[in-house]
């Protein structure tokens, strides 16, 4: 949620180390001796949810796709600090004037079990994404092929979807209509290749377990032990192999957050990010670890299940948005670390060359400003409308988050007292784990919930395009005509000024008019990385993952 990614992950953000190509291609300078034993030690904070990527939409899944497979186009990190688009399943592509109708030459790659890739391979895993079939949660990211709606709906058949194997090395995607951003699809999890065949084979079971696929990337799964830890190890059948230096990734499943710092202390993990003022002043005075303040396309968030009776009301969920303090939640709960969420699009994306969150409206401060009820009295008169009982103090609602955790614990109970003080109801907390949470988020089964949402390209209207009413991408029973029909302006307008303008459009109504979401902060966190690792990035929507990392001097 996000590459949203539709979920950025859960409340403590997973950290995946990326690698950065460099003028040499990410090799190192032949002043360099990397050390003879190349390998990483991460972490992450739960289990993937899968590794098909038709099914992964939480950050760790995702992110952990860049290294296991290919897709058409990469974004890497030049030396400079620029990102550059360049060929990688593909080794060329063109399209026509009209920008309607993309080919590409599929380069020779070959799978981890040594089979070729072809051009089927990535044909099948979009067309197999938008097969109704297969329920994919981010289908509404594909919406702008042709006949891509019309298929997911099952009102067309598969076949009519505008992707083709035109022969074993040419792909052919037809667009419905003009699409600013299609770029950013090309190098996002939903343009990975499949193989029918182990499709077939594994059905269900596919990408849940390392033997049942296969992988054309960098790495390759070799094992996995289920919330403990996960490892992959260089795919030599890759094409790129000889940029690869690592031998072995190791991700460590740790929840706790004192876990991961007293690991990165020890040096058993080579790298973590700090929430923690303490933890952050602590590291910075190992002249060993590398320092990196990194801001992330995430915006936290909480939501609101509007087929739920109460929750149908505007009024009362622009109360329980107007009664959350940001400033108060950054520096109580995140020690001041992140940055108070008034938009869904957080800092760093941009619109054309300018960052949108400086040129951009902030919803929510309108909704502040514009609303001179009180959060109490407007929850009161949404009651009212709903014919409720108008006192709060006989009110439960259930808050549900994603983790069992202590932070996630002292979210939860911040969040129950910030309700009881100023709007007077009770508040249940249901913590739950990661597959829970997500299975009752995707079902409609919950009242009020907490979770990230990132954005998948570097682009605004990534934050945006799942709320389109027939995608309903934040699972929260909403849609709205006057929504799309202004999501499908902005999706076609070549005008960046006008496209601002839409999306400020969309955004108000979105979260000030009817008070859907409510953002609460963006992601930030302090970096801190050994010195010895080596090709390290931190462009935010870079897709090297650990291709160009390797590590000189481990001791």
């Amino acid at each position: 949620m996000k590459l949203k990614k539709m979920l950025a992950g859960v409340l403590a953000a997973a950290l995946l180390l990326a690698g950065c190509g460099t003028d040499n291609g990410g090799n190192p300078s032949a002043a360099d001796a990397p050390d003879a034993e190349q390998y990483i030690n991460t972490y992450v904070v739960t289990d993937p949810t899968s590794f098909d990527s038709a099914m992964a939409t939480d950050t760790i899944a995702v992110n952990m796709l860049i290294n296991l497979m290919e897709p058409l186009l990469r974004l890497e990190q030049q030396a400079d600090g620029s990102l550059k688009t360049v060929e990688a399943g593909a080794e060329s592509y063109t399209h026509s004037d009209d920008g309607l109708t993309w080919t590409f030459t599929i380069r020779e790659n070959k799978w981890s079990d040594g089979q070729q890739v072809t051009a089927e391979d990535y044909a099948y895993g979009i067309t197999r994404l938008l097969d109704p079939a297969t329920a994919a949660p981010y289908s509404y990211l594909l919406m702008p092929l042709k006949n891509a709606a019309a298929v997911n709906s099952g009102e067309l058949p598969v076949e009519e979807l505008g992707v083709k194997a035109l022969d074993e090395k040419t792909l052919e995607i037809q667009l419905e209509g003009p699409t600013s951003y299609f770029m950013g699809l090309l190098y996002h999890t939903v343009m990975l290749p499949v193989r029918k065949d182990l499709v077939e084979q594994y059905g269900d079971q596919y990408g849940t377990a390392i033997d049942k696929m296969a992988y054309n990337g960098p790495f390759k799964a070799e094992s996995w032990v289920h919330n403990s830890e996960i490892v992959f190890v260089k795919n030599d059948q890759y094409w790129d192999n000889a940029s690869v230096k690592l031998g072995k990734i190791t991700y460590k499943v740790i929840q706790d957050e004192n876990a991961v710092y007293s690991s990165l202390e020890n040096g058993s993990i080579d790298t973590a990010s700090t929430l923690s003022k303490e933890w952050t002043d602590a590291f910075s005075q190992n002249s060993r670890l590398v320092h990196e303040k990194v801001v992330s396309a995430n915006t936290y968030y909480q939501y609101y299940n509007q087929t739920d009776p109460l929750f149908a009301n505007a009024n009362v969920r622009k109360a329980f948005t107007l009664a959350v303090d940001r400033e108060d939640l950054n520096d109580v709960i995140y020690d001041g670390m992140r940055i108070p969420a008034y938009s869904m699009i957080p800092n760093g994306i941009t619109s054309g060359d300018t960052e949108y969150a400086s040129i951009a409206k902030q919803p929510i401060k309108t909704l502040q400003e514009s609303t001179t009820a009180s959060p109490k009295e407007l929850l009161v008169q949404g009651l009212t409308e709903l014919g409720m009982d108008p006192d709060p103090a006989k009110l439960t609602v259930t808050l549900s988050l994603g983790g069992t955790d202590q932070f996630t614990k002292t979210l939860a109970e911040y969040m129950q007292q910030t309700y009881k003080t100023e709007l007077g109801v009770q508040v249940q907390i249901e913590m739950l784990d990661w597959g829970a949470f997500i299975d009752n988020y995707y079902n409609l089964d919950y009242q009020i919930g907490q979770m990230a949402f990132g954005a998948e390209w570097n682009d605004p209207l990534s934050m945006l395009t799942c709320v389109e009413s027939s995608q309903d991408g934040y699972c929260i029973g909403w849609g709205s005509e006057e929504v799309d029909a202004l999501l499908a302006e902005a999706t076609a307008s070549p005008d960046e000024t006008q496209k601002v303008a839409l999306i400020e459009q969309i955004e108000d109504i979105f979260l000030n008019q009817d008070g859907c979401v409510c953002p609460l902060v963006f992601s930030a966190s302090d970096l801190f990385t050994y010195d010895y690792v080596k090709g390290v990035e931190y462009a935010t929507f870079s897709t090297s993952g650990y291709k160009y990392v390797y590590t000189q001097g481990r001791k």
